[in-house]
Order: structure tokens, then sequence, then C-alpha cells
């Protein structure tokens, strides 16, 4: 008795179930893929970049870092960098021509970037002290030549003598 009064419930909820999922409504939140996230392949390889150089930075404030907790980050994204680069299919159409809006956005990505690693230096050097290396001690004068100055000028564009204007 019990058992067919289950079997009765149960395909009255699959039934309420049919009718649920096949409204309209609903198909089109599942057709779209709501929470999926999708990374290109550039982004990822920036992403594992900036965490190799993040990386980088913080175990150069920590003497006696073994040298493969510190480069090895970095090692391997170089590896998987060249890899992928191998395996890549060659485009027969050439590459489209960034819009002005998009060369905006990657230069203040750029600069979001170089800023945040520039406050993760400064920081370590007031709290956890002077680094190993003398490339992200901040009363060195490389620091400011090539961590600050080099980017930032790596954002202007010079005009060449061989562009005819």
């Amino acid at each position: 008795m019990l058992y067919r009064y289950s079997a009765v419930f149960t395909t009255k909820l699959k039934q309420e179930k049919l009718k649920y999922f096949s409204h309209p409504q609903v198909i089109e939140p599942l057709n779209k893929k709501q929470g999926v996230v999708s990374v290109s392949k550039s982004n990822f390889l920036l992403l594992l970049v900036f965490i190799s150089l993040l990386t980088l930075i913080i175990t150069d404030f920590f003497p006696g870092t073994e040298w493969y907790i510190q480069y090895g980050p970095f090692i391997l994204t170089a590896i998987i960098i060249f890899i992928m680069a191998i395996f890549e299919k060659k485009e027969v159409e050439s590459k489209k021509i960034a819009s002005a809006d998009e060369k905006r956005k990657r230069r203040n990505h750029f600069l979001v970037f170089i800023a945040f690693i520039w406050l993760i230096v400064m920081a370590m050097n007031i709290f956890v002290g002077e680094p190993e290396g003398d490339i992200f001690n901040i009363k060195n004068p490389e620091f400011w030549i090539l961590v600050v100055i080099l980017p930032l000028l790596s954002q202007f564009h010079y005009k060449k003598s061989t562009d005819g204007t």
C-alpha cells in the first residue's frame, strides 16, 4: 500500500518538474549556462604571469627561501607559455586591429597592475623589511628606474622620425 502511494507521488512530482522545466522562462536561463566562467587564453596567461611575479616579489623579502619556491612559478609559467605557443594553431587571417577603446582599456589594466605591484613592494619594504635583492628595495635607484620609470615611459607613444610625420 505504501509503495503504491509513493509511486503515485513520485509520478506527480515528475510531472510537476516537467511542467516547470518546460516553461519558457525556465529554459532560457538554463540555456545561457549562468554561473559558468570562461577565461580567454590571454587572460589565463596574464593571470599566471601575475601570480608568478607576485610570488617572486613576496619571497624576495624572506631570506633563506629555496630557489625553486621563489623562481619555480615563474619557470613553470614560461614552460606553459612555450608549450602553448608550440601547439597553437596558426591563423591564416591577420589579426584585427584593436580599436582605441580596447587600447585604452589595456593601458588602464597595465597601469592598475603596475600600481598594485608598487603598493605590494612598498608595503613589504615598510612592514617586512629590506628584500634580499636590490631591485625591490625602495631605497635603491634600481627600483625607481626599472619598476617605476620604465613601465610609465612604456605607456607614452613617441613618434618616430620614420613615421613620415
